[in-house]
Order: C-alpha cells, then sequence, then structure tokens
C-alpha cells in the first residue's frame, strides 16, 4: 500500500487533499443488492498482472464473454500479447462491474462512443456505475465508482529510459517542458510520467479523446510533490470542477485517476485480482 501524492491549492487550479488508500480485500466486499463502493466520494481500482494467468480454462472463459464485436477486434490483433491484454481487461470490466450491479458478468454488453468511451449498452442496472479502463505493459486496471458522472484513469510502465524533454516538447505545454528541462536528467522521469498520465487520465474523464489537444492541459509536478493544473480557455473547462490523483504502484507503475469534484475528501481503495479466479480455485495467482 503506498501512500497518495497530496494536493494543495493555488489560484485557477483544481486540487484535492485524499483520504487513505486502503486495498479494497480489507474492507466488506459485496453485500447483496449493494455496492461495493457505496461510500460517496470512494473509487475502487482493480488491478491485474494479466501476463501471469496462464490457465487455458480461464482464459477459454474470458473469451466465451466476448460480444461479437469484440470477439473480431480480438482476432484482429497480431501479437500473442495484444490479444491476451485485451481479453483480459474485458474480462476484468465484466467481472468488477458484476460485483456492483446486480447482474451477471455474461450480461453485460459494452458500446464504444464516436471518442472511442466505452460504456454499459446493457443492462440499465449498470449505468448508475461510473468506470474507466486503462491498461500498459503487463497490467490492466478497472477503476469504478456510483453516481460520478465522469471519471479516468490511467496508468503507465516507468522504468523506460528515454529523452524525456525532446518527447515533451511534441506533447506537452510549453510551461511543462520548461519545468521539466529545469530539472537534472536523472530527476525528470517521474514528473514526466505523472503529468503524461494526468493529462490521459483528464482526457478520458472529459470522454473526448484526441480531440483534447494534450498541450492544453497542463500539470506541473512540485518538488514536494504537490501538483498543479491548468486548463487552456480553449478547453471551455473549468479545472475546479476536476479533482486528481497519483498512486505509485510498485516500482515500475503510476497510476493518475481524474474525477469530477463531488466531496472535499475521496478515497481510493485498489486490490490485485485474477478476474474469476473463483472458479478454478486460482487465488496463488493474486499479488
Amino acid at each position: 500500500m503506498h501512500t497518495p501524492w497530496m494536493h494543495s491549492s493555488e489560484p485557477g487550479c483544481s486540487t484535492i487533499q485524499l483520504g487513505n488508500i486502503t486495498p479494497i480485500h480489507l474492507l466488506p466486499i459485496v453485500a447483496e443488492n449493494s455496492y461495493t463502493a457505496a461510500e460517496f466520494g470512494c473509487i475502487d481500482i482493480w488491478c491485474c498482472r494479466y501476463r501471469n494467468i496462464q490457465d487455458q480454462k480461464l482464459l477459454k472463459h474470458y473469451l466465451s464473454l466476448l460480444s461479437p464485436s469484440e470477439r473480431d477486434r480480438y482476432g484482429r490483433f497480431r501479437s500473442t500479447a495484444s490479444r491476451r491484454e485485451f481479453l483480459v481487461t474485458r474480462a476484468l470490466a465484466r467481472w468488477a462491474l458484476s460485483k456492483y450491479a446486480t447482474v451477471k458478468p455474461e450480461e453485460i454488453f459494452f458500446s464504444i462512443d464516436a471518442y472511442g468511451k466505452p460504456r454499459v449498452k446493457h443492462p440499465p442496472v449498470a449505468h448508475d456505475l461510473s468506470f474507466s479502463i486503462g491498461h500498459t505493459s503487463g497490467i490492466c486496471v478497472f477503476a469504478v465508482a456510483p453516481y460520478l458522472t465522469d471519471l479516468g484513469i490511467d496508468i503507465e510502465r516507468i522504468d523506460i529510459n528515454c529523452d524525456y524533454v525532446k518527447l515533451a516538447e511534441s506533447v506537452f505545454s510549453s510551461a511543462e517542458t520548461a519545468a521539466l528541462s529545469a530539472l537534472h536528467r536523472d530527476l525528470r522521469r517521474i514528473p514526466f510520467f505523472a503529468s503524461w498520465t494526468l493529462k490521459e487520465s483528464y482526457v478520458k474523464a472529459r470522454g473526448l479523446g484526441l480531440a483534447i489537444p494534450l498541450d492544453k492541459v497542463t500539470f506541473i509536478v512540485k518538488p514536494n510533490r504537490d501538483i498543479y493544473v491548468t486548463l487552456d480557455p480553449e478547453l471551455r473547462d473549468d479545472p475546479r470542477h476536476w479533482s486528481f490523483a497519483l498512486l505509485r504502484i510498485g516500482k515500475c507503475y503510476l497510476i493518475a485517476v481524474c474525477m469530477n469534484k463531488r466531496s472535499s475528501k475521496t478515497i481510493l481503495r485498489y486490490t490485485f485480482c485474477v478476474p474469476f479466479a473463483e472458479r478454478l480455485d486460482q487465488r496463488r495467482l493474486v499479488d
């Protein structure tokens, strides 16, 4: 379990001070006809190391859950790794949603809107749940919360070395690039990925995909880990409507969460899991 990075106030910036991050498995999981995350301001994050899942019976079950369009998309992936990531991510989404709504996983169908955002098409009982999906090399994540209207999550693997300033020049705002350039080269990696994941979480929460230019959203991570966000007027959005959080998972992964601000305190809960492990008694796969 890791402590969240704390946010502090600055004029024109969206900030939030988070409550404790608590593993989901230490809390009551599912009561009949109720939500796991029924607490106001609570967001659950389910993490899955999909490469660890090797049982063919379990993978076959995941495949049986796919809709015809998902199965077609699954078949178009060229690499085994991409197919596995897509398959497990879709299984994770259905399995997790079924813990919050009184619906069976196989009854859940997704649709993709014009901007690429997945939504629950059927059944209506799941419409009150806000969710977001993220994945990177080795891990897929699923964030879910009731009653939130907008939620976005992104995860990135951060044990990657590159010319962070050069890459920032192509996708970051001038202020972000300048702040990154001012740091010693050995200190640029975390601030770079912090800005990147926060941007992606905001874009997902807005639900507009690449229609939002990433250089119009500015995140500045201070040395004390305070985080400030400003939005270009062109986006016609008020940063004070949003809350953000960063969560470090192990040494290699960074998660960013963006949510519409509904309360003064937000609690994040997370756990590692294997979807449907209970079917084959595969709990040993859970990290």
